[in-house]
């Protein structure tokens, strides 16, 4: 798989992953609610995890996916997104 060369060595730290996910607008952001983990776009809920690792892996395979795609293709979702 190639990555994109913006996104190369970036999947080592959480806030990496973030901004790559947040680079096509996407505005992921998490909060810990009681004993559950909740990962938000903007105010719209996508998920609840029992513990911060899922969560966390959860947002690092959709960092994966968009990372392994081609260049013309974060173009486009970003105009739509954006």
């Amino acid at each position: 798989m190639k990555m994109s060369p913006d996104w190369q060595g970036s999947f080592d730290n959480l806030g990496n992953v973030l901004k790559i996910i947040n680079d096509v607008n996407w505005n992921i952001n998490f909060r810990k609610k009681g004993s559950e983990w909740e990962l938000f776009n903007d105010s719209q809920l996508i998920g609840t995890f029992d513990n911060r690792g899922e969560m966390e892996s959860f947002i690092v395979g959709m960092a994966l996916a968009l990372g392994s795609l081609p260049p013309e293709i974060l173009d486009q979702i970003k105009k739509h997104i954006g």
